[in-house]
């Protein structure tokens, strides 16, 4: 008789404790999906912010986060496509600008066309043909994103929801990594700077293209800082520092020479 109720029993209790282990499990698997969404969200969220100030390699450096989380995410990886290509393009740019000076880049950089330059008080002004309406570049598209299905909600009501962790947003990096060639060195950079500039602020605008290029070198004490804006004719704009990837605020705060 006991070996009945013994047999009984482990027929009723056991298929329920695997059961609510089951049951436990899809809670858990859940959670943690509903965790990588927020942090990737979040991280998604920081690429945007940082290409919308500007920072083209930390908007890139963002992105490639983010798509550890979900590879699949296309937002993302058109995103890191377009900006990838925008990189190498004005990467290419820089490079070859170096520390010339505006005489220098006319004969080796033709197709520069300066619009205007600044030297201290000095001002030359150039009229800036408008381009041909045809070859204004569009703005990129993006992937239309569906929003994620909501997972059903569990009809036990007893289930005690558990919350979810709560990814705050991240902080925008400033990126070491160079917009230029790995082996650049800035001291000697800055010290080239100072003998292709006087002593000051000067500025110098290009159209190369479908981009505007903003360049103001500031030099004192034989030192000298270069700060670059690449506005795109179709609306995005970059700004660099000493060959940098920086943000509108380096630009804003920076770039302009005050008394000391």
């Amino acid at each position: 008789m006991r070996l009945i109720i013994l047999l009984f029993a482990l027929l009723v209790f056991i298929p329920e404790s695997i059961v609510a282990q089951k049951k436990k499990s899809k809670y858990d698997i859940y959670w943690e999906q509903e965790a990588i969404n927020q942090k990737h969200q979040a991280i998604k969220d920081s690429g945007d912010k940082a290409f919308q100030n500007g920072n083209l390699e930390e908007a890139i450096r963002l992105y490639e986060r983010a798509k550890k989380l979900k590879s699949e995410d296309h937002y993302t990886n058109a995103k890191i496509q377009d900006l990838n290509i925008l990189n190498r393009e004005i990467s290419d740019i820089i490079q070859r600008m170096g520390t010339k000076s505006r005489v220098e880049l006319g004969e080796k950089m033709p197709e520069l066309e300066l619009v205007h330059s600044v030297t201290n008080i000095e001002v030359e002004e150039i009229d800036l043909p408008e381009p041909d309406e045809d070859s204004i570049v569009k703005p990129l598209q993006e992937d239309t994103i569906t929003a994620e299905a909501q997972p059903t909600k569990d009809p036990v009501k007893t289930e005690a929801k558990r919350s979810v962790e709560v990814v705050e947003p991240i902080q925008e990096e400033s990126t070491k990594v160079s917009a230029t060639e790995s082996n650049f060195n800035l001291s000697t950079f800055r010290l080239d700077l100072a003998k292709s500039f006087e002593e000051g602020f000067t500025e110098e605008e290009y159209r190369q293209g479908r981009k505007i290029i903003t360049r103001r070198v500031i030099v004192r004490n034989d030192l000298g800082d270069e700060y670059l804006k690449v506005k795109h004719d179709y609306g995005a704009t970059f700004y660099f520092k000493n060959k940098q990837s920086v943000s509108i605020n380096v630009w804003l705060k920076e770039s302009l020479l005050e008394e000391k």
